[in-house]
């Protein structure tokens, strides 16, 4: 009688264990890339920095979504294992790379990455920072792509918004979305802050398509406004697409700025106790505290 051979456990084990690892993909939203003039003379451009922090060469998929001056248009680039791409201007490198974004003037947009290829779905980032030159260097923000688990679906608020002689602020919102995912209406609330001046005013609704960005520049004194600080709600009201939006606080007289992000309107647990990392008060740094209260009743607070 002939039976068959039983094939060895750890043979099969080795030869399963051999297998090539399945490649991982990852998408990375970066809110805004642009090349535009701003308020007080400022010219503010974005770098970018592509990273692989992984084991085998990936390849980035960078698909732009004009917003203004320019076009859409989408591109593939190779990234090495463990490498770090640096490009100084976005836009100026994304023209070379064939995209239409515009030759001259004002132009900006959203850029969505889709990195293929990683040794692990966490394994590509890109991180963006705008600046617009200053005496002696640069000054602007830094702020990192987005993963889509970090975009929004529910109102959020951003808070400690002001204007005045020192500084100026600004709110953008973005469709954070696949092209697939259809257009989406975004409503901005702003929400005076001085108990000495209350007002709620609700702006006109921002209709967004996939990758739209829009920005409300010196949002305190738009739309017939003239507030010295306010907060902002940001809810969507049509459509189903993810969405993003964050403030800018920027110095009137250098134009630095400071990114405010976006704190849930209703959170799933109340806050019942807050820690900041840290304040100082040197000769050259000091710290600022906004607290900012959107709920319908008082609270009261204990610093310690």
């Amino acid at each position: 009688m002939h039976g068959r051979v039983a094939r060895p456990l750890c043979a099969l084990f080795l030869a399963l264990s051999s297998m090539p690892a399945l490649a991982a993909s990852r998408v990375v939203v970066v809110p805004v890339v642009l090349s535009s003039a701003g308020a007080q003379t400022s010219f503010f451009t974005t770098e970018l920095a592509f990273t692989n922090h992984g084991s085998t060469d990936a390849t980035m998929t960078l698909a732009y979504t004009n917003a203004f001056g320019g076009a859409n248009g989408s591109v593939q680039q190779g990234l090495r294992a463990g490498g770090q791409t640096i490009v100084p201007d976005a836009i100026v490198y994304l023209l070379g790379l064939g995209i239409p974004v515009g030759t001259s003037g004002n132009r900006g947009g959203t850029l969505r990455v889709t990195f293929d290829g990683l040794s692990a779905d966490d394994a590509g980032a890109v991180t963006a920072r705008t600046t617009t030159a200053v005496t002696g260097g640069r000054a602007g923000l830094a702020y990192g792509g987005l993963d889509p688990s970090r975009l929004l679906s529910a109102p959020v608020v951003l808070s400690g918004l002001r204007q005045n002689l020192n500084d100026r602020s600004n709110v953008a919102v973005m469709h954070g979305g696949s092209p697939s995912d259809g257009d989406i209406t975004l409503r901005l609330t702003v929400v005076s802050g001085d108990p000495a001046n209350p007002l709620t005013r609700v702006l006109p609704d921002i209709p967004l398509s996939p990758g739209g960005f829009s920005q409300i520049s010196g949002i305190l004194t738009s739309n017939g406004l003239n507030l010295s600080n306010a907060w902002v709600k940001v809810e969507r009201v049509s459509g189903t697409a993810s969405f993003y939006t964050y403030g800018v606080v920027n110095d009137q007289a250098n134009s630095d700025g400071s990114f405010v992000p976006p704190a849930p309107f209703a959170p799933a647990d109340a806050i019942a106790r807050l820690t900041l990392p840290v304040i100082v008060e040197t000769s050259a740094f000091n710290s600022e505290l906004v607290l900012t209260n959107f709920g319908a009743s008082v609270r009261h607070l204990v610093l310690k």
